[in-house]
């Protein structure tokens, strides 16, 4: 249902300083969304550490901003610092590399699905050249995401495709649904568009996936079909008096909907 998806995490603590009332919540939820979706995380020990040395922090301290983030990022592979990463700055007879410093991009490895979570790199896209050796190098391509919804945007269209089947069961428009079952309050095309922006979380709810409806206030549900060639969900909405059953809190936090 999901191909095998690679991020590294930048754990930059310049940003922390910027922001730090916000910065262990939002990288606890944007973390947790890439668990969610069976994602390989990786994260750099020395960065972790900088924090402690930025923060003056006790190692041993269980309250410090680095224990605090081992805490989020536990299930992440511990990686270090073992490439040399340059920018090229073509300018014909010019060009010349320029050494990019940062921990995290030195840490990363060939990946067919590959994406860097940072805050401080703005280009979506980065082509580096990787220098392992003075008779190894290669060209090397990831992708660079900032905020949660450009990571949910590219996991989707990394992963399959998926088609929305509608179902006699639940109707359409908010009618023919069957007596004393959950109501599509919308039409087959919107639940399309729905369909791409869901998330899951296979821990709580298996196959199924969520998004929240702004039209009509409310999430929508959407059950996987087996493995098919068509790659088929159908769904309904939640009546809000059943979300804190239905939709898991993981997901009612990452659509702000607590």
């Amino acid at each position: 249902m999901f191909q095998n998806l690679h991020f590294y995490i930048d754990l930059n603590w310049e940003s922390f300083i910027d922001n730090p009332k916000d910065y262990l919540p939002k990288t606890f939820q944007v973390v947790e969304l890439l668990y969610q979706h069976k994602a390989t995380v990786y994260c750099s020990k020395q960065q972790i550490d900088n924090f402690r040395v930025i923060c003056n922090e006790d190692k041993n301290f269980i309250q410090s901003i680095g224990n605090k983030l081992e805490l989020i990022l536990k299930n992440a592979k511990h990686i270090d610092s073992n490439f040399y990463f340059f920018e090229i700055c073509f300018a014909k007879e010019n060009s010349c590399l320029k050494y990019i410093n940062n921990v995290a991009i030195s840490s990363i490895t060939s990946h067919t699905k590959l994406a860097l979570i940072s805050i401080s790199e703005k280009e979506q896209n980065k082509i580096l050249l990787n220098v392992k050796s003075d008779k190894e190098f290669e060209k090397f391509e990831f992708h660079v995401l900032n905020n949660k919804k450009d990571i949910a945007n590219w996991i989707v269209s990394n992963s399959n495709e998926r088609f929305f089947h509608k179902s006699d069961k639940h109707g359409e428009n908010g009618k023919g649904n069957w007596p004393n079952e959950s109501v599509l309050l919308c039409n087959k095309e919107q639940a399309q568009e729905l369909l791409f922006i869901a998330i899951p979380n296979f821990i709580e709810k298996g196959k199924r996936l969520f998004a929240f409806d702004e039209s009509h206030q409310t999430f929508i549900e959407f059950y996987y079909e087996g493995d098919n060639p068509q790659n088929q969900w159908h769904g309904f909405h939640v009546k809000e008096s059943e979300w804190d059953i239905r939709v898991p809190l993981s997901i009612r936090k990452y659509f702000d909907k607590k």
